[in-house]
């Protein structure tokens, strides 16, 4: 048990609040997380009041990242239908498997081109 008190900044849910609110006219919720903290860099919206709308995870920093723990993740996700990606640093981007991964995700965009589209990413967790 923590016995420590904490408080959350005034701005931090006020802000909160304002992203609930477009979350829930969005059709898709696409989130950047940080590859290194997967779970706890994920975004505070409640996806049980959202039901309704798509959500993607692209994670960032997976050069830095542990690779296994990152794949366990994804299939924690996708287990979940959570569409979700490794967004892979600049040398991988002419390998076979990134282009693959890439044609699929513009692919699975096409079917929101019309649609409202929401992006999400904590602020600095791409340090």
């Amino acid at each position: 048990m923590c016995d420590k008190k904490f408080s959350i900044p005034k701005k931090f849910i006020k802000n909160n609040k304002r992203v609930y609110k477009l979350a829930e006219t969005a059709d898709v919720i696409i989130e950047v997380v940080d590859a290194r903290i997967a779970h706890s860099g994920a975004n505070l919206l409640n996806y049980v009041k959202l039901n309704d709308v798509k959500r993607i995870i692209l994670f960032s920093n997976t050069q830095k990242s542990d690779v296994e723990q990152t794949k366990k993740w994804m299939e924690y996700y996708h287990s979940k239908e959570i569409y979700c990606q490794m967004l892979l640093c600049h040398e991988e981007k002419t390998s076979k498997e990134y282009q693959r991964c890439l044609a699929n995700f513009k692919k699975l965009l096409k079917k929101y081109a019309n649609k409202k589209i929401l992006f999400i990413s904590l602020p600095y967790s791409n340090k």
